[in-house]
């Protein structure tokens, strides 16, 4: 899964097919009978290709001429596309804060510079002995 920063060109939404039928969900859903809208997005990253989804709380407002992060899905010879969750979002950032430990783990091993802290040592005797009560 990879979340991509895209510039939308063109937003299309519909709650319903061009014979004019509302687009409801199926028996096997949930919420059988449940009417939902679909939302078509163009974007530079894309060309003239058009990308599906859902509409949801975090695209309902989309317009041409946003930025917005979406995690796109080849099916077939159509590209999906689904709004990342906030979970989504901070495993992106889990996984780029691991990346950056582990450089900086590297860089120290490579370092001749021995590493300290400045700071005291205390005991708990110390810190006890210290409380006002």
């Amino acid at each position: 899964m990879n979340i991509t920063k895209v510039h939308l060109t063109k937003v299309y939404i519909a709650s319903q097919s061009k014979d004019g039928v509302p687009f409801l969900s199926g028996p096997t859903s949930k919420t059988p009978g449940k009417p939902y809208s679909k939302i078509s997005i163009k974007c530079t990253e894309h060309g003239d290709k058009y990308l599906g989804g859902f509409v949801n709380k975090d695209n309902e407002n989309w317009k041409e001429g946003d930025t917005v992060d979406i995690i796109v899905k080849q099916n077939g010879e159509y590209l999906n596309f689904e709004t990342p969750k906030a979970e989504d979002k901070l495993g992106m950032r889990v996984a780029a804060l691991e990346v950056e430990v582990l450089n900086l783990r590297n860089m120290m091993a490579k370092s001749t510079v021995p590493v300290t802290t400045n700071s005291p040592e205390y005991t708990y005797a110390d810190i006890v002995e210290d409380l006002p009560f």
